[in-house]
């Protein structure tokens, strides 16, 4: 018998979550799910209909999560917000790497501003 907390866990659309639980009944498996009650052991009609049903939501929660996201990045980016990683290295610094780059190495460089030489790289690469 397999165990999963919430039917959504097997995949990331419906497609993908029945493919999933027809692979583990080629083995001859079970499925049980912990969060609800759903038990296909027996693999009826009404099981099946079940685990369609429950995989739509799934796929349904999903999609609303993504559009959430979606619309709070682009809002986020709309107002001036930087998205990501804060960069390591400012306006400054990269100034200062492309001159001391016609007299000192790239290695050097890399292990006095911490990061790496293809970093480095990239900034004198930059126009």
């Amino acid at each position: 018998m397999s165990v999963v907390t919430l039917l959504d866990r097997l995949g990331r659309s419906l497609k993908a979550i029945l493919r999933t639980i027809d692979k583990i009944h080629e083995k001859n498996v079970s499925l049980k799910m912990l969060n609800g009650s759903l038990d296909n052991y027996q693999r009826t009609a009404l099981s099946q209909a079940m685990v369609s049903l429950i995989g739509v939501f799934a796929q349904l929660e999903r999609d609303l999560i993504y559009d959430r996201t979606s619309e709070g990045r682009a809002a986020a980016i709309q107002a001036g917000k930087h998205m990501g990683r804060p960069p390591k290295i400012s306006d400054n610094e990269r100034k200062q790497i492309r001159k001391r780059l016609k007299i000192e190495s790239i290695s050097k460089l890399s292990r006095e501003f911490e990061v790496s030489r293809q970093t480095i790289m990239r900034i004198r690469d930059e126009k």
